[in-house]
């Protein structure tokens, strides 16, 4: 029985530390979408030096990832993203390198409407000028839907 739950504690721990979350990138968009009312400019976040978004959708598989995104593969599915309906990953690259990423909860925050295909197969990158997103939230308690 201690075995079990010693092994339990182990995985969850793991699991946590693989999320990697920016809480500073969560922060800002929180913030700017309770004082911008219908536009989060994404392109002003300045916490790291950044070029590129990539805005991955619930169940985005790895046949999905381009090839900025296929190093980057283990901590794309270290999230969820994959298996979980109710999460979108935001990640930020300075040419091909990760910088920052960050997974919004569907409840509060949903950034699918954003996520963008090319030829329908791959997740298309966005680019910093053009991570410009309007927003609505149709009732207190209810998400905020962005997109492009």
């Amino acid at each position: 029985m201690k075995k079990l739950l010693l092994l339990g504690f182990c995985l969850f721990i793991l699991s946590a530390c693989n999320r990697n979350v920016d809480s500073n990138l969560q922060n800002y968009v929180k913030e700017n979408l309770k004082n911008n009312k219908g536009i989060l400019k994404l392109s002003s976040y300045k916490e790291v030096n950044w070029n590129t978004v990539y805005v991955l959708g619930p169940y985005t598989s790895t046949k999905q990832l381009d090839g900025v995104l296929k190093p980057y593969q283990k901590e794309i599915l270290a999230t969820g993203i994959d298996t979980d309906d109710q999460l979108c990953l935001v990640m930020l690259f300075n040419d091909k390198t990760l910088v920052s990423q960050c997974i919004f909860d569907r409840k509060t925050i949903d950034f699918e409407r954003v996520t963008r295909f090319v030829a329908g197969t791959k997740v298309k990158p966005i680019s910093k000028d053009s991570a410009i997103f309007s927003y609505q939230r149709p009732k207190e308690y209810t998400p905020y839907i962005l997109q492009q």
